[in-house]
């Protein structure tokens, strides 16, 4: 699996999931693909509007009785899925490892039809054409030229054999001795963590070289396809770990400063007295329950829920993340807890199960069980957190009173007044907003990382 998205459930997992009533894929279609009066070819292209905000090229190409997916603004191309035709040319298309199907009519010019997920409806119209290029939105800051050598890198990390493969910049001039090493968010992304076309790690990593630090960044394990259903936070800290030491066998390079943003963060939190600093970007400082139940509490906010309701729902997210992390607890009896809290928020069976394989994955447990104060009380070295005060993904408030109480080292906190978890200056800090801003990170974001290196490096 290249990419684990997806669409719906990065952005709207919670709000519109728990609210939504599912439809059932209609299992009545004759399938008869010989007699269809259409061989299904090409690429058919067009936008999944979620709503007025989010609007998602997607592409569905066939190619050699095989159909393949792409959502290009969310880094995921080529997912082959599968698909069945009748004679009447009504065809499905069904998408099991990410939960979503199509319902819909193909001709030879267009695919007219539904998208399902999760409960939710979307009608789409998706036009034939001769290639899947969608016209993407041009980011001001995405560097199209470099005046500094780049190196394609593998790294293995010798305890499990897995592989990274990344990108390592070398400055031209005045450099330092010290190497920023990027960790991604969660998800898996490429080395340039890109969302919506704007590409942060390339964008900061671009700044860092031109003014004299050498960067690495990598694409996450799994980004190529490995197999990551196993895979926790745990396992990424251990890879990183790895990434720290090929850094420290490079001649000219005597200092490591980690660069983690959001999930990065917890990595370099737990990694950061093996390298001389850490720069935290929107990075947890609460448990993953903490984290979880707030972002449910501010999309029921978002969604008027009444209050009583609202009540009875926070008391059942505890219950239920409190079973998911309890290893006494038989998989029948997290379930059924899990399925009482999720079906008061409004689901039927169908997407209960849906959020419940979700919330029951090794990784999102382990989300759930990690702390990260128990990491930044042991940090020994100089840390810049950098918070957003309108980030809905995590909380400033909540996020940066732990930090001050916890963070012994010498460190630099900086909240910015209405920037969100990419930190972009913003109106709402809403997921929808972010292809809506043409800045990939502000430009004083920037600046404090660079001040912060020269300071303390």
């Amino acid at each position: 699996m290249k990419k684990i998205l997806f669409l719906l459930l990065i952005f709207l997992f919670i709000s519109n999931l728990i609210f939504a009533q599912g439809t059932k894929v209609n299992n009545d279609i004759i399938i008869n693909k010989e007699t269809t009066s259409i061989n299904p070819s090409g690429y058919y292209v067009g936008l999944l509007k979620v709503n007025d905000s989010i609007k998602l090229p997607i592409v569905f190409e066939f190619k050699n009785n095989k159909v393949f997916f792409s959502s290009p603004s969310q880094n995921a191309n080529d997912l082959e899925v599968s698909y069945e035709i009748n004679n009447s040319n009504n065809i499905t298309i069904e998408a099991k490892k990410f939960g979503f199907y199509v319902e819909g009519i193909l001709s030879e010019t267009d695919l007219k039809g539904t998208f399902f997920q999760s409960g939710l409806e979307i009608n789409i119209d998706l036009k034939k054409q001769d290639t899947k290029t969608i016209e993407k939105p041009i980011r001001s800051q995405t560097p199209t030229s470099f005046n500094y050598m780049r190196e394609e890198v593998k790294i293995t990390n010798p305890k499990n054999n897995r592989e990274y493969f990344g990108t390592f910049t070398i400055p031209n001039k005045n450099a330092s001795d010290t190497a920023v090493l990027f960790i991604t968010g969660s998800g898996i992304q490429d080395r340039d963590e890109e969302i919506f076309n704007h590409k942060p790690f390339l964008v900061i990593s671009d700044f860092l070289t031109r003014n004299g630090y050498y960067t690495l960044r990598c694409d996450d394990y799994g980004f190529r396809g490995e197999d990551i259903s196993n895979q926790t936070t745990l396992d990424i800290i251990d890879d990183i770990n790895a990434q720290i030491d090929y850094l420290k066998n490079i001649k000219n390079i005597k200092k490591i400063v980690l660069l983690g943003h959001s999930e990065g963060g917890i990595v370099s939190q737990a990694l950061a007295n093996k390298v001389n600093a850490i720069i935290l970007l929107s990075s947890p400082s609460i448990s993953g329950k903490e984290i979880y139940k707030k972002q449910v509490i501010h999309l029921l906010e978002n969604a008027n829920v009444p209050e009583m309701t609202m009540s009875l729902i926070e008391n059942e997210i505890d219950k239920a993340t409190s079973a998911l992390t309890n290893n006494l607890f038989t998989n029948e009896e997290k379930k059924k807890i899990v399925f009482k809290y999720l079906k008061l928020s409004g689901n039927n069976d169908e997407t209960a199960q849906a959020i419940y394989q979700t919330l029951s994955s090794p990784w999102y447990v382990t989300f759930l069980k990690l702390d990260p104060r128990n990491y930044i009380k042991q940090i020994k070295v100089p840390t810049l957190v950098l918070q957003g005060e309108k980030d809905t993904q995590v909380d400033s408030e909540e996020n940066i009173k732990v930090f001050k109480e916890l963070l012994k080292s010498e460190n630099k906190i900086i909240v910015y007044p209405s920037y969100n978890h990419l930190l972009q200056k913003c109106k709402t800090g809403e997921v929808s907003e972010y292809d809506q801003i043409n800045t990939t990170i502000e430009e004083n974001v920037l600046s404090d990382i660079l001040n912060f290196l020269i300071r303390y490096n």
